[in-house]
C-alpha cells in the first residue's frame, strides 16, 4: 500500500466519498482509493468503526480487490465489536452463493474468523455446503475452516458431522483437498487426546499417492499425519519407509525433516538391524546438505543431529569435519557444532579436533571460549589415549594469561586430575602461579580442591590454603564447603601445617556462618576428628565414583517422545512440548504385533556405558571379579555423610561428582537370597534420629562449641603419635582413644539432642551424666535375654519346638563349626500349627512326596563375621500362627567369632521398606562370650502408613547394633511369607482378570527344573503345598500330558498375582506365567514359587 494513504483522516470524510463513490464510480477505482485509506488508519490505530454499517455496504461490490480490503475491515472491527457482527452475515450469504470460486472460498475463509456466536450458526451452515462443492479450491478451504470452528466450538463441528465430512474427503481426486483434510484431522487430533485418527495401510498408500501431487506445505502436514499410521507388519513399515525416502531429496527444509522423521518412526516397526542400519546412513548426508542453507536452517539441523545422535552415536561419525566451525557462523551455531564434534569424536580423529578446539579458545567470545576449553577436558576424559595432548594444550592456554582462559582451564583440570589420579601432577606449579587471577567462586573450589588433595605434594599449601581462607566468611558457599573439606585434608595428611587453620575453619564453619549445609559438613567433621581420626581419613579419602565425561543425554523416555516431534520447536527445545504449550496430545509410538524394542541405552554416551557396565557387574559378580573372593564391607558413609536434612554429602568433594551408581552384587546362598549392598546414607542417622525420639525428659540445652584453639587440640600428638598413623598415608595403625578433637556438641538429627560419643565404648552418652534410657541400644528394659547355646538352657520364654526336638540345639551340637551341617534335618511346619513348630534353619528336601506345610527357606549368612568385626548373624523368615493371617517372624542365629572379645547389649533396627516392616518387639539376644552363640525368634509388624518404595521390593536394610558398633546388612524376605492367607476368587473373576484386565505388557514367563528328591505323585500334592503357602489354585487342568495350575495370591498390602504354573508329567519342569499390576513383585513372587516347588 502506497505511503500517500497514511495520512490521518475524519471518519465524515471517508463516509461522504465512500457515498459520492456509490453514486459516480462504475469501475470502483474510487471505493478502492478509500478502502485503503480507511485499512491504512486502522493500521495506524484510528478507531474507524464508525463506517462499520458503510464497508459492508461496499461488501456487495463484486471487485474481487474491493472485496478484500472490506473483509479485512469487517474481520477487525467484528471481533472487538460483535454487536456489529449481524450486519454482516447477509452480504457474506450472498457472496457464498457466487459464481465465482474464489469469492466463494474467499467469503467462507473470512466468516469464519469471526467467532461470535451469532455468526457461527450461519459459518456451521455454509461449512455443510462447502465440504461438499465441486471445486477444489472451495473444498481445501472449508477443511481449514472446520479447525477453526472447533477451536471456538468442537460441540458445533460434531453435532454436524463436520469430522466425518473431513474424513470423506480423504478420498478426494485433488491432492490439495486431500492435504488440507488432513492437516485439518491432525490438528483435531492434537487438541483432543481421545480422538481417533488411527490409520490402515490401505489409507497410507492412498497418502503416499498424493504427496507426489502435493505443494510442499501439503506433504510436510501428509508426513506429519503418517505418523497415526501403526504398522502391524514389518513389511509394511519397510514400504512405507522405502516410498519416503524420494523426500529426503526436496529442496524445502521442512519435506526432509518431515521425511526423516517419519522414517525414524517407521524403524520401530522394522524387524531387520540392517535394514535399520540401511536407513539411518541414508538419512544422514540429507542432514548434512542442510548445513549448507542459512544459519537459521543449519541450527534446526544441528539440533536434531543432537537428538539422534544420543540415540546412535556412530551416526555421522565420519562426517566430523562438516562440523567444524566457520569463522562467520553465528555464535548459536558454533555452539551447536561444538557438542558434535565432542559426541563424534574418536582415536582417529581427536588430533584435528584439538587444533580446533585450540583454536576456538583464542576467538573473542567469551562464552565460546569457554565452552571450548571445557571440550578440551571432556576429549581428555573420554579418550584415554589423548589425555597427554589434551592436558599439553591446556597447559598452552594457561600461559596465555587471559584471564577467563586460566579459570576455565582450572576448572576443567579438576576433573582431569579425578579422573587420573597421580598421573599430571606436574602441571601443579603452573596452576599456582596464577592464584591471583582466580576470581570466580568455580574456578577457585576447583583451585582449592586441588591443593588440598595433593597437600602432601605441595610445600607450601598451608600458605595456599591461607591465602584462600582469609575472606572465608564472603566467599560464595561452594567456595567455603571447599575450603572446609580441603584443610581437613591438609590437616589428616600434614597434622603440623594443618593444626593452625583446622580450629579457625571448623569455628567459623560452625559458629559464623548461617548456610546449614556447611555447618553440618563443620560438626560432621569436628565430631569425626574428635572421635575417630582413622575413620575421618578413611571417609574424606574414600573412594569416589569415577569422572566420566559429561554428556548431557536426556531420559530416554524424553528421548523416545522427541524422535516424533523432530523439525518442530519441542527439537530445538530439546523438550517435549508439553512443558512449553498446553492442551496437546502426548504423542507415543504404540505398541503392535510389528513392534520391536531395541535398547539404545547402553550405547547412549560414555556416563550410561559406565551405568550398565556396573548393571552387567551386579548381575555377573563372578565374570569380572568386582569383589574378588571376600564379602565387602558395608559402609554407609562410603560416598559421604549426610546433612540435617537429609541432603547428602559429597564423598571428599564439594562439587557434583556425577551419577553415584552404587554396585549391589546379589548374593545367592541357600533359598534365601541375601544382598551384600551399600545402605542408604539416610538410614545410617536413624538410629541418633530414634534416641530422639525416645527421650523421656527434656534434654538440657546444648551448649556452644568451644572456641579454644587450646582445648580443640587437647591429646592431639604431632608426630609419630599421630591420631592418623605413623604416617600420612597409613591408616591400619591403632589408635588411641585418647587422641582427638574436643567432641563438639550440636542439636539436629546428626547428633541427636546434646550427645556425644564416647569412642571407648562405642554407646553415646549424653551432657547430661549418661541418660542411658535415651539411647535405644542400651541395656534392654524386657524380659531376660536367651542365653547363649553352650552355656545355658533356653529360658522359659523361649517358644519351645515340637516333637521333643531343638532344631537349634542340633545344629549348634557340634560347636561354631557344625552350622552348615545339621544333623536333624526338619520340614517345614504348616501355618496352622503351634509357633516353631517343626520350624529348623538348615531345613532340607526330604525324599519323599512334601507334605502340605509352609515353606520356610533354609537359613543363610546374613552378615559373615569378616563384615560383622567377628560377629556372623545366619537368619532366614517364617510365616507362623497368629491372628488372622499369621505373623512373620526374622529367625537368627548370632554366634561370637571375634576370638576375645564378648558381645552384648544387641540392638536391631529396619529401615523404610515396601512393606512397612519393622521389630515388633526390642531383639532379645544376651552377651555372647567368644565362640558362643545365641538364637532368637524376632517377630515383626507391618505398617502400610511407613510403607516407602524400594528395589527390589522384598529388600529389607537392616542394621544391628552391639559393643562393636553398628553393622549393616540387607536381606530379601521371601514374597509368600507376606501373602494373605483369608482369601477368595471366583473362577469367572481370575479369567476376567487374565484375559481382559491385565494387559499381556504385564505377564512375565520363567521356567526352572525341580530338585530330584521333590517328588510329586499327583497334582493334589502341588495344590496342596500351594494351598499351605497361601496360594489358592483356582483350577487345575490337564493340558496334552502337563498339569496346570491356576493360581491366585494376595500380598499383605493388597497386590493380586495371578499365575499359571504348569508341570510336565515326571514333575521336574516347571514354567510359570506371571501377570500383576504390581510388576514389581513379580520377580520375587517366581523367586518364591521356585523355592516352595522345590521344597
Amino acid at each position: 500500500m502506497d505511503a500517500k494513504y497514511f495520512s490521518k483522516g475524519k471518519v465524515q470524510e471517508f463516509r461522504d466519498e465512500l457515498s459520492a463513490a456509490d453514486r459516480r464510480d462504475t469501475k470502483h477505482t474510487k471505493k478502492r482509493i478509500v478502502l485503503k485509506k480507511i485499512v491504512a488508519n486502522m493500521t495506524m490505530g484510528n478507531d474507524m468503526s464508525p463506517l462499520f454499517a458503510d464497508v459492508v455496504a461496499v461488501m456487495q461490490t463484486p471487485m474481487l480487490e474491493v472485496k478484500k480490503m472490506a473483509y479485512l475491515y469487517v474481520v477487525s472491527y467484528a471481533r472487538t465489536k460483535p454487536d456489529l457482527a449481524k450486519l454482516t452475515i447477509a452480504a457474506f450469504e450472498r457472496d457464498l452463493l457466487d459464481t465465482n470460486p474464489l469469492i466463494r472460498a474467499l467469503a467462507l475463509r473470512n466468516m469464519s474468523y469471526i467467532q461470535v456466536d451469532k455468526v457461527i450458526d450461519a459459518v456451521a451452515a455454509a461449512l455443510v455446503k462447502c465440504l461438499a462443492d465441486r471445486d477444489a479450491y472451495v473444498a481445501k478451504t472449508a477443511a481449514v475452516c472446520v479447525v477453526k470452528m472447533y477451536s471456538f466450538d468442537k460441540g458445533v463441528v460434531e453435532r454436524n458431522g463436520f469430522i466425518e465430512k473431513l474424513r470423506s474427503l480423504l478420498n478426494s481426486d485433488n491432492s490439495m483437498v486431500v492435504a488440507n483434510a488432513v492437516a485439518a484431522l491432525t490438528e483435531i487430533a492434537e487438541k483432543n487426546p481421545e480422538f481417533d485418527m488411527r490409520m490402515d495401510f490401505a489409507l497410507t498408500n492412498k497418502l503416499l499417492t498424493a504427496i507426489n501431487e502435493c505443494g510442499e506445505w501439503g506433504q510436510v502436514y501428509i508426513l506429519e499425519s503418517l505418523l497415526y499410521f501403526v504398522p502391524q507388519d514389518h513389511n509394511d513399515a519397510e514400504l512405507v519407509a522405502e516410498r519416503v525416502m524420494p523426500r529426503l531429496q526436496h529442496a524445502n527444509s521442512a519435506v526432509v525433516l518431515s521425511a526423516i522423521r517419519l522414517i525414524l518412526y517407521m524403524t520401530n516397526y522394522i524387524l531387520k538391524d540392517e535394514l535399520v542400519a540401511t536407513f539411518y546412513r541414508r538419512i544422514g548426508p540429507p542432514l548434512v546438505t542442510l548445513l549448507h542453507n542459512g544459519p537459521e536452517v543449519q541450527f534446526v539441523a544441528l539440533r536434531n543431529i543432537q537428538l539422534i545422535l544420543q540415540r546412535k552415536p556412530d551416526f555421522l561419525k565420519s562426517e566430523i569435519k562438516v562440523f567444524f566451525a566457520k569463522y562467520n557462523d553465528p555464535v548459536y551455531v558454533k555452539i551447536a557444532k561444538l557438542e558434535i564434534m565432542f559426541r563424534l569424536v574418536s582415536d582417529l580423529d581427536v588430533d584435528a579436533v584439538l587444533n580446533e578446539l585450540k583454536e576456538y579458545a583464542t576467538e573473542v567470545d567469551v562464552d565460546f571460549v569457554r565452552r571450548s576449553i571445557r571440550a578440551i577436558g571432556k576429549c581428555a576424559i573420554k579418550i584415554e589415549s589423548a589425555a597427554d595432548r589434551c592436558v599439553k594444550a591446556l597447559v598452552e592456554l594457561i600461559k596465555t594469561k587471559v584471564n577467563y582462559v586460566v579459570q576455565e582451564s582450572v576448572i576443567v583440570i579438576k576433573d582431569i586430575f579425578r579422573r587420573y589420579p597421580n598421573k599430571y601432577e606436574g602441571i601443579i606449579t603452573t596452576l599456582c602461579e596464577n592464584l591471583d587471577s582466580l576470581d570466580e567462586s568455580e574456578a577457585k573450589a576447583s583451585m582449592i580442591w586441588i591443593i588440598g588433595h595433593y597437600s602432601d605434594r605441595i610445600e607450601n599449601a598451608q600458605e595456599l590454603l591461607s591465602h584462600f581462607l582469609e575472606p572465608f566468611k564472603d566467599e560464595t558457599p561452594n567456595v567455603q564447603l571447599a575450603l572446609l573439606t580441603a584443610i581437613v585434608k591438609l590437616f589428616i595428611k600434614r597434622p603440623t601445617q594443618g593444626q593452625e587453620l583446622i580450629p579457625k575453619v571448623l569455628k567459623w564453619s560452625t559458629e559464623d556462618v548461617d548456610n546449614p549445609d556447611l555447618r553440618d559438613r563443620g560438626f560432621i567433621y569436628w565430631r569425626l576428628l574428635s572421635t575417630d581420626p582413622v575413620a575421618a581419613k578413611a571417609i574424606v579419602f574414600g573412594d569416589v565414583v569415577p569422572v566420566t565425561s559429561e554428556m548431557d543425554n536426556l531420559p530416554n523416555q524424553t528421548l523416545e517422545e522427541l524422535f516424533l516431534h523432530i523439525s518442530t520447536l519441542a527439537s530445538m527445545y530439546h523438550k517435549t512440548p508439553e512443558m512449553f504449550v498446553g492442551g496437546l496430545r502426548k504423542k507415543k509410538v504404540e505398541p503392535s504385533a510389528a513392534f520391536v524394542f531395541r535398547d539404545f541405552s547402553a550405547y547412549r554416551g560414555h556416563m550410561d556405558e559406565d551405568v550398565f557396565a556396573r548393571k552387567n557387574a551386579i548381575e555377573n559378580p563372578n565374570q569380572n571379579g568386582m569383589f574378588g573372593d571376600e564379602q565387602q564391607q558395608v559402609n554407609p558413609y562410603a560416598h559421604g555423610g549426610v546433612n540435617a536434612f537429609g541432603g547428602g554429602m559429597q564423598d571428599n568433594d564439594d562439587e557434583d561428582d556425577g551419577p553415584d551408581v552404587n554396585a549391589t552384587p546379589i548374593v545367592n546362598s541357600g533359598a534365601l537370597e541375601i544382598t551384600q549392598q551399600p545402605v542408604d546414607p539416610l538410614y545410617s542417622n536413624q538410629f541418633e534420629m530414634f534416641l530422639n525420639s525416645l527421650a523421656n525428659a527434656p534434654a538440657p540445652p546444648p551448649p556452644q562449641p568451644s572456641t579454644d584453639a587450646t582445648m580443640l587440640l587437647a591429646g592431639l600428638s604431632i608426630g609419630n603419635n599421630s591420631p592418623f598413623g605413623n604416617n600420612a598415608t597409613n591408616n591400619s595403625s591403632a589408635v588411641d582413644p585418647n587422641y582427638g578433637f574436643s567432641q563438639p556438641v550440636a542439636t539436629g538429627p546428626i547428633f541427636g539432642r546434646g550427645s556425644t560419643a564416647d569412642p571407648n565404648s562405642g554407646a553415646y552418652a549424653t551432657t547430661s551424666g549418661g541418660l542411658v534410657e535415651l539411647d535405644p541400644f542400651g541395656p534392654s528394659k524386657q524380659a531376660a535375654a536367651v542365653s547363649p547355646v553352650q552355656t545355658a538352657p533356653p529360658p522359659v520364654s523361649t517358644p519351645q519346638y515340637g516333637m521333643g526336638v531343638n532344631p537349634m540345639n542340633s545344629m549348634y551340637a557340634g560347636g561354631a563349626s557344625n552350622l552348615m551341617t545339621p544333623s536333624t534335618p526338619l520340614q517345614s511346619a504348616p501355618l496352622s500349627t503351634p509357633a516353631m513348630n517343626q520350624m529348623s534353619f538348615m531345613s532340607q528336601p526330604s525324599s519323599g512326596p512334601p507334605s502340605a506345610q509352609g515353606y520356610v527357606p533354609a537359613a543363610t549368612i546374613l552378615l559373615d563375621f569378616q563384615t560383622g568385626k567377628g560377629l556372623e548373624i545366619m537368619g532366614t523368615f517364617s510365616r507362623r500362627a497368629g491372628g488372622p493371617n499369621g505373623r512373620v517372624y526374622m529367625d537368627m542365629a548370632f554366634t561370637n567369632k571375634t576370638g576375645s572379645s564378648m558381645l552384648s547389649d544387641f540392638a536391631i533396627l529396619f529401615n523404610r521398606n515396601a512393606f512397612g516392616l519393622s521389630p515388633a518387639e526390642p531383639l532379645n539376644v544376651s552377651a555372647l562370650a567368644p565362640g558362643a552363640s545365641g538364637r532368637t525368634s524376632l517377630a515383626l509388624k507391618m505398617d502400610a502408613n511407613a510403607a516407602t518404595p524400594s528395589n527390589p521390593v522384598n529388600n529389607l536394610q537392616i542394621a544391628v547394633k552391639c559393643n562393636l558398633g553398628i553393622l549393616y546388612f540387607q536381606a530379601q524376605i521371601p514374597l509368600h511369607v507376606l501373602f494373605s492367607e483369608n482369601i477368595s476368587i471366583e473362577p469367572e473373576a481370575w479369567l476376567r482378570a487374565w484375559t481382559s484386565e491385565l494387559p499381556p505388557s504385564t505377564e512375565s514367563v520363567t521356567n526352572f527344573q525341580l530338585n530330584r528328591t521333590a517328588r510329586f505323585t499327583s497334582p493334589s500334592d502341588v495344590e496342596a503345598l500351594l494351598r499351605a503357602n497361601a496360594m489358592i489354585t483356582v483350577a487345575q487342568r490337564n493340558v496334552e500330558g502337563n498339569h496346570v495350575f491356576f493360581t491366585y495370591a494376595q500380598v499383605s498390602n493388597g497386590v493380586a498375582i495371578y499365575s499359571e504354573i504348569k508341570l510336565d508329567p515326571s514333575y521336574q519342569y516347571v514354567m510359570v506365567s506371571t501377570k500383576s499390576l504390581g510388576a514389581q513383585f513379580i520377580p520375587a513372587f517366581e523367586s518364591a514359587v521356585n523355592g516352595i516347588l522345590n521344597a
